[in-house]
């Protein structure tokens, strides 16, 4: 389900905010064939876009872990 409110923020803390950004879970570069998945996507503000590829660049397990986190809060807004 989209919202058009950031996802992570609302499973965090209950709060509405808007997002402005639909971020791929998977990236482009590693699953092109999700590019256009409604599953793959997820909304967030573009702070929190900014803390999830903080995530992504800091390695491969903080990366594997956040994406984790993202599809399990992905999952339970569909």
């Amino acid at each position: 389900m989209r919202t058009g409110y950031d996802e992570v923020i609302y499973h965090d803390t209950g709060r509405l905010v808007p997002c402005n950004v639909v971020h791929h879970i998977e990236t482009i570069g590693d699953r092109p064939d999700l590019r256009l998945s409604m599953s793959n996507l997820i909304c967030v503000t573009a702070k929190t876009h900014r803390r999830i590829h903080a995530a992504y660049d800091s390695g491969q397990s903080e990366k594997s872990q956040m994406v984790a986190r993202l599809r399990e809060i992905r999952s339970e807004r569909v």
